[in-house]
Protein backbone atom coordinates (compact mmCIF):
# COMPACT_ATOMS: atom_id res chain seq x y z
CA UNK A 1 0.00 0.00 0.00
CA UNK A 2 2.78 2.37 0.72
CA UNK A 3 4.40 1.45 -2.19
CA UNK A 4 1.44 2.83 -4.33
CA UNK A 5 0.76 5.87 -2.22
CA UNK A 6 4.61 6.47 -2.77
CA UNK A 7 4.21 6.23 -6.60
CA UNK A 8 1.06 8.43 -6.86
CA UNK A 9 3.00 11.18 -4.90
CA UNK A 10 5.74 11.00 -7.50
CA UNK A 11 3.54 11.24 -10.85
CA UNK A 12 1.79 14.20 -8.65
CA UNK A 13 4.92 16.25 -8.18
CA UNK A 14 6.41 14.96 -11.27
CA UNK A 15 3.18 17.20 -13.02
CA UNK A 16 3.89 20.29 -11.07
CA UNK A 17 7.24 20.72 -11.45
CA UNK A 18 6.68 19.91 -15.40
CA UNK A 19 3.82 22.23 -15.41
CA UNK A 20 6.10 25.01 -13.76
CA UNK A 21 9.17 24.43 -16.04
CA UNK A 22 6.41 24.84 -19.07
CA UNK A 23 5.60 28.01 -17.85
CA UNK A 24 9.18 29.57 -17.16
CA UNK A 25 10.61 28.31 -21.22
CA UNK A 26 10.09 30.76 -23.38
CA UNK A 27 7.91 29.73 -26.91
CA UNK A 28 10.74 28.54 -29.03
CA UNK A 29 11.77 25.09 -30.84
CA UNK A 30 13.49 23.94 -27.83
CA UNK A 31 10.16 23.95 -25.98
CA UNK A 32 9.17 20.68 -28.07
CA UNK A 33 12.24 19.12 -26.98
CA UNK A 34 11.38 19.66 -23.50
CA UNK A 35 8.18 18.24 -23.48
CA UNK A 36 9.52 15.07 -25.37
CA UNK A 37 11.91 14.86 -22.56
CA UNK A 38 8.84 15.28 -20.00
CA UNK A 39 7.15 12.78 -21.90
CA UNK A 40 9.16 10.37 -21.35
CA UNK A 41 9.98 11.03 -17.50
CA UNK A 42 6.60 10.61 -17.15
CA UNK A 43 6.26 7.46 -19.08
CA UNK A 44 9.03 5.91 -17.08
CA UNK A 45 7.04 6.98 -13.54
CA UNK A 46 3.85 5.67 -14.77
CA UNK A 47 5.73 2.39 -15.56
CA UNK A 48 7.46 1.98 -12.60
CA UNK A 49 5.18 -0.44 -10.49
CA UNK A 50 5.91 -3.20 -13.62
CA UNK A 51 9.61 -2.51 -13.46
CA UNK A 52 9.15 -2.89 -9.72
CA UNK A 53 7.34 -6.07 -10.34
CA UNK A 54 9.69 -7.95 -12.81
CA UNK A 55 12.63 -6.50 -10.23
CA UNK A 56 10.41 -8.97 -7.38
CA UNK A 57 12.02 -12.27 -6.99
CA UNK A 58 8.46 -13.96 -7.27
CA UNK A 59 9.77 -17.40 -5.65
CA UNK A 60 10.67 -15.65 -2.58
CA UNK A 61 7.21 -13.87 -2.11
CA UNK A 62 5.75 -16.79 -3.11
CA UNK A 63 7.45 -18.31 0.22
CA UNK A 64 6.38 -15.18 2.20
CA UNK A 65 3.18 -15.65 1.53
CA UNK A 66 2.80 -19.44 2.07
CA UNK A 67 4.80 -18.87 5.33
CA UNK A 68 2.47 -16.33 6.41
CA UNK A 69 -0.57 -18.45 5.65
CA UNK A 70 1.38 -21.37 7.36
CA UNK A 71 1.42 -19.47 10.35
CA UNK A 72 -2.39 -18.13 10.74
CA UNK A 73 -3.33 -21.55 9.72
CA UNK A 74 -1.44 -23.02 13.06
CA UNK A 75 -2.44 -19.86 14.97
CA UNK A 76 -6.19 -20.91 14.49
CA UNK A 77 -5.36 -24.61 14.88
CA UNK A 78 -3.70 -24.09 18.51
CA UNK A 79 -6.59 -21.47 19.17
CA UNK A 80 -9.35 -23.93 18.55
CA UNK A 81 -7.28 -26.61 20.14
CA UNK A 82 -7.84 -24.16 23.54
CA UNK A 83 -11.39 -23.24 22.67
CA UNK A 84 -11.77 -27.36 22.51
CA UNK A 85 -10.21 -27.75 25.86
CA UNK A 86 -11.77 -24.74 27.81
CA UNK A 87 -15.42 -26.08 26.66
CA UNK A 88 -14.39 -29.95 27.81
CA UNK A 89 -12.87 -28.34 30.88
CA UNK A 90 -16.28 -26.88 30.94
CA UNK A 91 -18.51 -29.59 30.37
CA UNK A 92 -16.40 -31.72 32.94
CA UNK A 93 -16.92 -29.40 35.83
CA UNK A 94 -20.63 -28.82 35.00
CA UNK A 95 -20.71 -33.08 34.97
CA UNK A 96 -19.44 -33.27 38.65
CA UNK A 97 -21.88 -30.37 39.87
CA UNK A 98 -24.73 -32.32 38.12
CA UNK A 99 -23.50 -35.38 39.92
CA UNK A 100 -22.95 -33.84 43.25
CA UNK A 101 -26.45 -32.25 43.01
CA UNK A 102 -28.01 -35.66 42.01
CA UNK A 103 -26.17 -37.80 44.86
CA UNK A 104 -27.10 -34.94 47.50
CA UNK A 105 -30.70 -35.30 46.37
CA UNK A 106 -31.20 -39.39 46.30
CA UNK A 107 -29.65 -39.61 49.52
CA UNK A 108 -31.80 -36.70 51.40
CA UNK A 109 -34.66 -38.88 49.99
CA UNK A 110 -33.41 -42.26 51.22
CA UNK A 111 -32.11 -41.94 54.01
CA UNK A 112 -34.42 -40.37 56.40
CA UNK A 113 -36.55 -43.67 55.48
CA UNK A 114 -33.87 -46.20 55.60
CA UNK A 115 -32.63 -44.83 59.10
CA UNK A 116 -36.22 -45.05 60.42
CA UNK A 117 -37.29 -48.50 58.81
CA UNK A 118 -33.88 -50.62 58.87
CA UNK A 119 -31.33 -48.63 60.87
CA UNK A 120 -29.03 -47.99 58.06
CA UNK A 121 -27.54 -44.85 56.09
CA UNK A 122 -26.27 -44.47 52.60
CA UNK A 123 -22.55 -43.15 53.11
CA UNK A 124 -22.13 -43.10 49.36
CA UNK A 125 -23.66 -43.41 45.75
CA UNK A 126 -22.10 -43.82 42.42
CA UNK A 127 -23.96 -43.01 39.53
CA UNK A 128 -22.73 -44.65 36.10
CA UNK A 129 -24.52 -42.97 32.65
CA UNK A 130 -24.38 -44.83 29.34
CA UNK A 131 -23.25 -41.40 27.48
CA UNK A 132 -22.05 -37.68 28.85
CA UNK A 133 -25.62 -36.90 29.05
CA UNK A 134 -26.56 -36.57 32.39
CA UNK A 135 -29.59 -34.31 32.08
CA UNK A 136 -32.06 -37.08 33.13
CA UNK A 137 -32.32 -40.32 34.20
CA UNK A 138 -32.84 -42.13 30.72
CA UNK A 139 -29.27 -42.35 30.21
CA UNK A 140 -28.49 -43.63 33.55
CA UNK A 141 -27.03 -47.46 33.71
CA UNK A 142 -27.37 -47.65 37.21
CA UNK A 143 -26.60 -46.45 40.78
CA UNK A 144 -24.13 -48.26 43.13
CA UNK A 145 -25.20 -47.56 46.73
CA UNK A 146 -23.10 -48.00 49.81
CA UNK A 147 -25.16 -48.18 53.26
CA UNK A 148 -23.59 -48.53 56.39
CA UNK A 149 -25.46 -49.90 59.49
CA UNK A 150 -26.21 -47.88 62.42
CA UNK A 151 -26.51 -51.10 64.45
CA UNK A 152 -22.84 -51.08 65.06
CA UNK A 153 -22.48 -47.44 66.32
CA UNK A 154 -25.65 -47.86 69.08
CA UNK A 155 -24.03 -51.50 70.21
CA UNK A 156 -20.69 -49.50 70.61
CA UNK A 157 -21.80 -46.56 72.37
CA UNK A 158 -23.44 -49.20 74.85
CA UNK A 159 -21.14 -49.91 77.41
CA UNK A 160 -23.14 -51.58 79.94
CA UNK A 161 -23.70 -54.43 77.55
CA UNK A 162 -21.34 -57.37 77.68
CA UNK A 163 -22.97 -60.26 76.71
CA UNK A 164 -22.75 -61.63 73.29
CA UNK A 165 -25.23 -63.40 71.72
CA UNK A 166 -23.87 -65.34 68.77
CA UNK A 167 -27.21 -66.33 67.58
CA UNK A 168 -28.13 -62.79 67.34
CA UNK A 169 -24.59 -61.76 65.48
CA UNK A 170 -25.86 -64.50 62.68
CA UNK A 171 -28.84 -63.21 62.44
CA UNK A 172 -27.25 -59.61 61.78
CA UNK A 173 -25.52 -61.00 59.30
CA UNK A 174 -27.81 -62.91 57.40
CA UNK A 175 -29.69 -59.43 57.43
CA UNK A 176 -26.36 -57.46 56.05
CA UNK A 177 -26.40 -59.53 53.45
CA UNK A 178 -29.52 -59.76 52.07
CA UNK A 179 -30.48 -56.12 50.48
CA UNK A 180 -33.21 -57.26 48.31
CA UNK A 181 -35.83 -55.31 50.34
CA UNK A 182 -33.66 -52.44 50.80
CA UNK A 183 -33.33 -52.63 46.97
CA UNK A 184 -37.01 -52.71 46.84
CA UNK A 185 -37.48 -49.83 49.30
CA UNK A 186 -34.91 -47.33 47.31
CA UNK A 187 -36.69 -48.44 44.06
CA UNK A 188 -39.53 -47.36 45.66
CA UNK A 189 -38.59 -44.03 47.25
CA UNK A 190 -36.15 -43.04 44.23
CA UNK A 191 -38.77 -44.24 41.12
CA UNK A 192 -36.09 -46.08 39.56
CA UNK A 193 -35.98 -50.32 38.31
CA UNK A 194 -34.76 -52.12 41.15
CA UNK A 195 -32.39 -53.80 38.56
CA UNK A 196 -30.33 -50.44 37.73
CA UNK A 197 -30.27 -50.08 41.88
CA UNK A 198 -26.75 -51.64 43.22
CA UNK A 199 -26.27 -52.36 47.20
CA UNK A 200 -23.26 -52.53 48.90
CA UNK A 201 -22.81 -52.76 52.63
CA UNK A 202 -19.53 -50.52 53.72
CA UNK A 203 -16.71 -52.94 53.53
CA UNK A 204 -17.66 -54.78 50.70
CA UNK A 205 -20.61 -57.50 50.90
CA UNK A 206 -23.63 -56.97 48.92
Amino acid sequence: MSIITTWVMQIIIFILIATIVDLMIPANNMKKYIHLVFGLLLLLIFTKPLLYLFSLDMESEIRKVETIMYENNEQTFISKNQIQTQKSEIQADQNAYILKEVRDSLMSKANPVLMDKYNVEIVAIQLHFIDENMDNYEHLQDITVTIHSLQENDETSDIETVGIDTEAIGQKNDELIDTEEIRTQLESIWGLPKDQIIVFWEGGAN
